[in-house]
């Protein structure tokens, strides 16, 4: 098999011409709609887990259990949650200085009144 000229292949042809010319600029990317639901990459919106994990404990009005927090923030969002991000933000809604959870032990945690 025989080549006929140095530049035969078509998509070779085409990135060289875009080279040589003069039009360096990029196009401008699409504007992309707002996303419902995680990303493809499986990385949700910012704030989701945390708001939802608040909603969850108004909604309940008692303490619940990690296991507890995490199965119904899944039920809501519709997908898996770490349990470590679960458990960091009530560890760390506890320390602050104007606390969003109170830990009750064994029983769990609850909204901080």
């Amino acid at each position: 098999m025989a080549l006929i000229g140095r530049l035969s292949n078509q998509k070779t042809t085409s990135l060289y011409q875009c080279l040589m010319s003069r039009d360096w600029r990029k196009p401008r990317p699409e504007r992309r709609a707002e996303r419902v639901g995680p990303h493809p990459d499986g990385r949700r919106s910012f704030g989701s887990v945390s708001g939802t994990i608040i909603q969850v404990l108004a909604q309940a009005g008692a303490e619940l259990r990690v296991s507890e927090i995490q199965r119904r923030v899944e039920d809501e969002l519709g997908g898996s949650v770490a349990a470590s991000s679960i458990k960091m933000y009530l560890r760390r809604g506890c320390h602050q200085s104007r606390p969003i959870f109170t830990y009750c032990g064994r029983k769990g945690y609850r909204l901080h009144r």
